[in-house]
């Protein structure tokens, strides 16, 4: 009879043996699950007590309740991913304006400007406007707005200002990598070539790209350049190659450069007689570059701008003390990072990295697709997700979900749909395995709705968390002085048009006098030399065919 009734019950519901199996693993896996969210509770019980805390969201599995995090763990790369419209915006300026509150020194670089306009017209104006009067006035003195796109002020970003920090060859190669950005084909060996030499000899010399423009298309303004250097290798490259260069690669860089000048506010910016100080702003205050308000069919220009800001902001970190010892954490946050990468840069990114956080500098790294950063480099994306300490993964694609499949929790309790009525044997568990558990969850990312996501901090042994983030009280800009919002948007570097403008003649009136006089043209009015023309000198051939 006993043996009987075992027969029965292994024919309805399976062998002992596997059921006695299943239990044991169900119970272990409650287990682990357990302890994890007993870790889990205990650490947001350990932050809620902290006075630096920040709300990030409601988790929204198991027990829920609010998810904190303790601004010093922020202080660490991270990677944010999700389509667009899914809330990692409104996420990352809840997390920035945490930071600027708290003093620490913040760089924005926005190519798509939804991100900047929120910052600079909503929540700064609205949270200097609690600030007394006299804290309010030193707060808007640390504010740096980076629009070359602006009408009435705009940033002095001459990029060929001598930076004394570095030699000049690195700086005309950070200047020219930029400007291979510009060009969708690239530029060529010997168009690289050249605008590597010019860029050296305008950099030594002083002068912007409207300086480059002009040496490019009239010899004399070049051999006055020339006659100035006091570099033997840049004055042996002009009097020697220069003449053998083809003609065809000096109108193709001069074609790139026209395309490089051609808006107004590009001219005023890149013709100024200084440059925004990066490693000021890596010191203090928040600092916003916004660079997409480029018009439509020059969208060029704002990969030129987005990759020179981040190239001058990795050298100001590589300039600060490597043990980071007395300076204060930075956090720079970059949306659509890949746009800003030149292609050292991005050979280099993993040293990048490791060098930033060891000078405690945080990237803060935003884009919406995996196949974004592939178009920049095939292993660039394994790189960052190495190097990177956090991940916040929202809504996404298929694809992206299983590149980012490490996020995803599994946490043993996901039951089984149930089987369907032709099913010949029923599931050794109810519950899903680990594998079937994670490729539950990847469908599930692209249908995630908006401002769900599963934050996932590495350094933590317990799982991703899957969240609700938090909603952003955007002020009413109504209700903050207008005079405030405008100060805010104008920051305290941009410098009003005219300015710029006439600072654009007096290299024009230069350039002009090199252009009747060569290296004979008498000083500028107000540098203290005589306006007098000088007698013409006559001219001949010197070594290499160059007039001299």
């Amino acid at each position: 009879m006993e043996r009987y009734l075992r027969w029965l019950r292994e024919v309805l519901r399976g062998p002992d043996a596997d059921r006695a199996l299943a239990a044991e693993r169900a119970i272990m896996r409650s287990a682990i699950a357990s302890a994890r969210d007993d870790e889990l509770e205990r650490e947001q019980r350990r932050i809620a007590k902290r006075a630096d805390t920040i709300a990030i969201g409601e988790r929204t599995e198991d027990a829920g309740g609010p998810f904190l995090a303790a601004l010093p763990e922020l202080l660490a790369h991270m990677l944010v991913i999700g389509a667009s419209g899914a809330g990692k915006s409104y996420l990352l300026l809840l997390l920035a304006m945490a930071a600027y509150a708290a003093g620490l020194p913040l760089v924005v670089i926005d190519p798509k400007a939804e991100f900047a306009e929120l910052l600079l017209d909503r929540l700064l104006p609205a949270f200097l406007a609690r600030l007394p009067p006299s804290e309010a006035q030193r707060a808007l003195a640390s504010i740096r707005v980076v629009d070359p796109f602006g009408r009435d002020a705009l940033p002095p970003m001459n990029p060929l200002v001598r930076d004394p920090s570095i030699p000049i060859e690195v700086q005309a190669l950070d200047v020219a990598s930029c400007f291979d950005a510009t060009v969708d084909a690239g530029s060529g060996v010997r168009m690289e070539t050249i605008l590597d030499w010019v860029l050296r000899l305008v950099i030594e010399v002083g002068g912007s790209f409207i300086t480059v423009r002009r040496a490019l298309e009239e010899p004399p303004v070049l051999e006055g350049l020339v006659r100035q250097s006091r570099v033997r290798d840049v004055v042996s490259y002009f009097l020697n190659r220069w003449p053998n260069e083809p003609a065809s690669s000096k109108l193709a860089l001069l074609a790139r450069i026209d395309r490089l000048l051609a808006l107004p506010s590009s001219r005023l910016s890149l013709g100024a007689d200084a440059c925004v100080d990066f490693d000021a702003a890596l010191s203090g205050g928040i600092t916003v570059v916004n660079v997409g308000n480029a018009p439509a069919g020059l969208t060029e220009l704002s990969a030129f701008w987005s990759t020179f800001v981040f190239t001058r902001l990795v050298r100001a970190v590589y300039r600060r003390p490597a043990t980071g010892a007395g300076t204060r954490h930075a956090i720079t946050l970059i949306d659509e990072w890949q746009t800003c990468l030149t292609r050292p840069f991005a050979s280099s990114m993993e040293d990048v990295l490791a060098r930033s956080r060891s000078r405690r500098c945080a990237f803060w790294l935003c884009n919406q697709q995996k196949a974004q950063v592939e178009k920049v480099s095939g292993s660039l994306w394994d790189i960052v997700a190495a190097q990177t300490a956090i991940h916040v993964l929202f809504r996404a694609s298929i694809e992206d979900a299983r590149a980012m499949r490490h996020v995803l929790p599994v946490s043993g309790r996901m039951r089984r749909p149930s089987p369907p009525p032709w099913a010949h044997a029923p599931a050794a568990s109810p519950y899903l395995t680990a594998s079937e558990e994670i490729e539950a969850r990847v469908s599930r990312v692209a249908q995630l709705p908006r401002q769900h996501a599963y934050w996932w901090d590495r350094r933590k042994s317990h799982a991703a968390v899957p969240l609700r983030t938090a909603t952003l009280d955007l002020p009413d800009p109504r209700r903050v002085p207008a005079a405030l919002r405008a100060a805010v948007a104008r920051g305290a570097v941009a410098r009003p048009a005219s300015d710029l403008a006439r600072a654009l003649d007096a290299e024009m009136r230069r350039l002009d006098q090199l252009a009747r006089y060569g290296a004979g043209a008498p000083a500028a009015p107000g540098a203290g030399g005589t306006t007098a023309p000088p007698k013409a000198r006559k001219k001949h051939k010197g070594p290499g065919g160059l007039p001299w």
